[in-house]
């Protein structure tokens, strides 16, 4: 299951809307939130947490990630279309085949934040090259100007 975090905030799309953040008191504890409308298998994001602030599937798997706090924050109901999941899935096994072929190093020749690129050495295979083009235009159609 891929961390899709880091690539939701990066596109600025966290597939909800105002209607579904839920603003409380929340305690997590052994791996279990106090906030019941989850469906099972549904993404949420937490947000206003010291410990857990990230987005989650509501699986058993993935909950024993939660650190055990009280917070006062957000719960994020998420509608996370099944594609962007398995284009996030396509990305981890890209940067893993990236760091495999390249070692410890990610393989990159540079990053940078603000709209998220990366370019790959000059010396990476072209197939590659193709990759990267690919996913980047996948990841574009779910790319948000702001985040609500």
């Amino acid at each position: 299951m891929p961390d899709i975090t880091r690539i939701c905030t990066l596109l600025h799309n966290f597939f909800t809307d105002k209607d579904h953040i839920f603003y409380n008191n929340y305690n997590i504890h052994n791996n279990i939130l106090n906030f019941n409308f989850i469906k099972y298998g549904q993404y949420f994001r937490i947000t206003g947490s010291v410990f857990n602030d990230g987005v989650y599937c509501n699986i058993p798997e993935d909950l024993k990630r939660l650190k055990d706090e009280t917070f006062k924050g957000a719960i994020w109901l998420m509608n996370v279309p099944a594609d962007f999941i398995r284009l996030c899935e396509e990305l981890e096994m890209f940067n893993a085949k990236i760091a495999e072929l390249s070692g410890n190093f990610r393989g990159y020749s540079s990053e940078s934040w603000g709209g998220y690129s990366y370019n790959l050495p000059t010396s990476a295979p072209s197939y590659m090259q193709d990759w990267q083009n690919k996913l980047k235009q996948a990841m574009n159609s779910y790319r948000k100007i702001s985040e609500l």
